[in-house]
């Protein structure tokens, strides 16, 4: 406790204290923008920036100290952010995502995305699996367009590379890949090399369908499907974060998980209002999970207790305002929500909270079949931006049959269901390099905590995790946190030999 009591005195101290004061205020407002769009907001959020930045403007860098510099930095990033190109297409693609994924038509319902992937997990007659993938064809033609028609992926494709090219550092993957101490092709090597043990380990016989996939690697899902309607499954996650000592509630973090019309069809969580110090004592932030459940089931199970870790991440950030953010690497974000997230899939934590378990195999498979989708796509995303020509529809079809064992179907775009590939390229990336590092960080707890520390949960693994992981947000480069945590580099060994012999994950 003295320690925050110092760095609130430090901060009022600073010569960037007005400017941090008037960085509060930006903060307020720039997160009302966000998350509850108007003309209002945003007329107050940029004139909160215009005033801070004038202020930041004035202060005399001579007098800043090194951790002032990196604080009026970070501000000054937070103030004037960069701007893919094509902001205003991409907007209107990624709106017509939400219309689509929202409201799909399927015999006498009317379904959302997720609804339907947790139905092919459960859906045991082949056919009517068939018509529940078929049924996403508007999510498709949303991204990839219809047979005839321009496809809007690559019209986005086309303006981020006219972005990309001039600019020194490269591509959302270059950047990624150097943020973590990788060349952008050792980067690609470690996604096959997963997607390759994946191969070896669990593909076998002749290729399985794409509507079949999920079913497949679905018998932990149909196996705790009595217990975990909705409202049990919501209640399991919710009881696990209790037993961390970061219950919802206690941390400030709101559950909205009601769909309703027009409601971002991907799952996020984000700042309401961020913590600070007030007086030398720390005021917790207000945090928001949103989703859109209609069912419960271990997939969404799953998302939302990586939603919920999400939550418990940013809600221990304990920093200056110009650093109570999410981390410098969406890597690091990603990974940390799946440190307790995976636990959904692990059969002590099913036995404790759902009073029933998948076998291991099948709780493993469920889990990973996951991570190398997301794998997959951001080898995607990799190849298809590096060729103008490609055809993602055929990269994919390459991708899903060389490594998953799913026929090749490349007249159907069905990869043109996430999202992120709209509005954050690069992003599924962190998705794929960040299973690499949970399964690191997670490796690593074991070690300097137990074998049982996560299936034994208690509030001193959360106080633990938050000393040494979670505190920070931008006070210090994600690359330094984790390899301070881990003790040496990242590799993707763990997740490379979870996968080959089924320690910690794998089929």
């Amino acid at each position: 406790m003295l320690c925050l009591l110092i760095a609130g005195t430090l901060v009022a101290a600073s010569p960037l204290a007005d400017t941090e004061r008037a960085f509060i205020s930006f903060r307020v407002a720039d997160d009302r923008a966000r998350l509850e769009p108007s003309a209002h907001h945003e007329r107050l959020r940029r004139s909160r920036a215009v005033r801070c930045l004038a202020l930041l403007d004035r202060v005399d860098a001579s007098l800043l100290t090194d951790e002032d510099g990196r604080a009026a930095a970070a501000i000054r990033r937070a103030l004037s952010p960069e701007a893919e190109a094509g902001d205003a297409f991409t907007r209107s693609v990624y709106e017509a995502f939400g219309r689509a994924a929202e409201a799909i038509p399927f015999e006498a319902e009317r379904l959302d995305r997720l609804t339907i992937l947790a139905r092919l997990a459960a859906e045991p007659d082949a056919k009517r699996r068939r018509s529940l993938f078929m049924a996403l064809q508007p999510i498709w033609a949303s991204i990839a367009g219809n047979s005839g028609e321009a496809s809007p992926y690559r019209g986005l494709m086309t303006r981020r590379r006219e972005v990309w090219t001039k600019r020194s550092d490269g591509s959302p993957f270059d950047r990624k890949a150097r943020e973590w101490g990788l060349a952008p092709d050792e980067l690609e090597s470690w996604l096959t090399s997963v997607l390759s043990a994946w191969r070896d380990a669990a593909v076998s016989g002749p290729p399985i369908e794409p509507w079949d996939w999920y079913y497949v690697n679905g018998a932990a899902d149909r196996a705790l499907a009595s217990r975990l309607p909705l409202q049990e499954m919501i209640a399991a996650a919710t009881r696990y974060d209790d037993d961390l000592g970061a219950s919802p509630k206690r941390l400030g973090v709101a559950l909205d998980l009601t769909p309703r019309r027009g409601k971002d069809p991907v799952a996020f969580t984000d700042f309401v209002r961020r913590g600070q110090y007030e007086n030398g004592a720390w005021r917790r932030g207000v945090f928001r999970v949103s989703a859109s459940y209609r069912a419960g089931g271990l997939l969404n199970l799953y998302e939302l207790m990586h939603e919920m870790g999400h939550g418990v991440h940013i809600a221990a950030i304990r920093a200056r305002p110009a650093f109570c953010d999410w981390p410098d690497s969406d890597v690091l974000t990603e990974a940390l929500a799946d440190v307790f997230g995976v636990e959904a899939y692990e059969p002590a934590w099913e036995r404790r909270y759902l009073g029933a378990e998948a076998t291991p195999p099948e709780a493993r498979r469920a889990r990973l079949a996951g991570t190398m989708l997301d794998v997959a796509w951001a080898l995607l995303e990799m190849r298809a931006h590096r060729d103008p020509a490609s055809d993602p529809s055929v990269l994919w079809a390459e991708i899903t049959s060389r490594y998953l064992g799913i026929a090749a179907h490349p007249e159907l775009p069905w990869w043109a269901l996430r999202g992120q590939l709209i509005d954050a390229p690069g992003y599924m990336t962190n998705y794929a390099l960040g299973a690499i590092l949970t399964e690191a960080l997670r490796d690593r707890v074991r070690v300097l905590r137990g074998a049982d520390a996560f299936a034994a949960p208690s509030p001193a693994l959360y106080d633990w995790l938050s000393d040494r992981l979670y505190r920070f947000g931008l006070a210090r480069s994600s690359r330094e946190v984790v390899l301070d945590f881990l003790g040496g580099p990242l590799t993707p060994g763990p997740l490379l030999n979870a996968i080959s012999t089924g320690r910690g994950g794998g089929p």
